[in-house]
């Protein structure tokens, strides 16, 4: 067995008795997106997508999940987030927003609403 599938056993022991207590909604959004990394023992490392998975996590699961923690790996055992580091995506002319110039003289910008071949003021009865 390698230590990733240890890391994957040790998790996944984990989300199974959360399961019980939690919609499966709430597992496949919140916690099958989560990669254990590492375990040492008293710390068990999980890869989460961004910050806001930290913060539901904490909000909502770690009052269960701290429990279980503390049952199968001991007191003190915590859980610690690797959040991917936020890079800077260089603009690319695909996804860059074209300039749009604007002519100096207000008067050169023609009219959408304008119909040619009628006259240019149309009066609607009320």
């Amino acid at each position: 067995m390698t230590q990733t599938q240890t890391y994957s056993n040790i998790w996944q022991d984990c989300l199974d008795r959360l399961r019980l207590s939690i919609t499966d909604e709430e597992y496949v959004r919140w916690l099958k997106p989560t990669c254990p990394i590492g375990f040492d023992g008293t710390e068990l490392r999980l890869r989460v997508p961004n910050e806001s998975f930290v913060a539901n996590i904490e909000k909502h699961y770690i009052q269960h999940l701290q429990p279980i923690l503390n049952e199968l790996y001991g007191e003190g055992t915590r859980i610690r987030y690797a959040v991917p580091r936020k890079t800077q995506q260089p603009v690319t002319t695909d996804t860059a927003v074209p300039h749009v110039s604007t002519p100096a003289d207000a008067s050169a910008i023609k009219n959408p609403f304008t119909i040619p071949g009628l006259p240019r003021r149309i009066m609607f009865d009320p």
